[in-house]
């Protein structure tokens, strides 16, 4: 990881990685995400992949044998960074706590521990007096948390 990392800073110096996961099936890949604060550009990935196969290649003569991807994590992917909530305030995520319950609502603020959330609007009366009433939430509670795409 500190090879892939490394070579992230050198060849997108905006560019952090987010996830990297290895397949070791039929087919042999290593899939590594990386992003920026703005989002990370196709021309990016192509640099970064370049960059890191020349990288892998002579540190690790077996990695010939692995197919490199280099991608975005895509909407509706886990976040798994702290930078990548920064980055999606104002965007809607589904979240799922570390106690099961599932929330949804627009990331308004993100302090680095703790999540701002602006819930939509309920359709029963006990929610309707609740609308528009931040949700904080601690990061430390949040098991998992996506950004849902509005078509």
């Amino acid at each position: 990881m500190p090879l892939i990392a490394q070579h992230a800073a050198t060849a997108v110096p905006e560019a952090y990685v987010v996830e990297v996961s290895v397949l070791n099936g039929r087919r042999k890949a290593l899939k590594i995400e990386v992003d920026t604060d703005s989002g990370i550009r196709l021309e990016q990935c192509i640099a970064l992949n370049r960059s890191l196969r020349e990288a892998l290649d002579a540190a690790l003569p077996e990695a010939a044998e692995y197919e490199l991807e280099v991608q975005s994590p895509g909407v509706g992917s886990p976040l798994r960074h702290t930078r990548q909530y920064t980055a999606n305030v104002g965007r809607l995520l589904n979240i799922t706590t570390t106690e099961g319950r599932t929330v949804e609502g627009t990331l308004t603020a993100f302090d680095g521990n703790t999540l701002t959330l602006v819930l939509p609007a309920g359709k029963t009366a006990k929610a309707r007096k609740a609308d528009n009433a931040p949700l904080t939430l601690p990061l430390s509670q949040v098991k998992k948390a996506a950004v849902q795409a509005i078509f």
